[in-house]
């Protein structure tokens, strides 16, 4: 599993969803982000509310409060 025809080990992994933590160790809040796989749409989401997020604004708003990520992993691409 995970081999291509040429015997390497490549796998291509997708980014999906990004939980947020903003706060301490004593306390804080979470929100998260998660691409639609219909879609293809980013979604920010924060208690009660859903938005849409511009496709690169998903990466550029975690950079320093990420908490979690979560990829998919697709077979090699050739």
């Amino acid at each position: 599993e995970g081999r291509s025809e040429g015997g390497s080990n490549s796998s291509h992994y997708e980014l999906f969803a990004i939980s947020d933590h903003f706060g301490g160790l004593g306390g804080g809040h979470y929100t998260a982000m998660a691409k639609n796989p219909i879609d293809q749409q980013w979604y920010h989401f924060d208690d009660s509310s859903v938005s849409i997020l511009p496709s690169d604004d998903a990466l550029h708003r975690s950079r320093s409060s990420a908490y979690m990520l979560f990829y998919c992993r697709n077979p090699a691409q050739q």
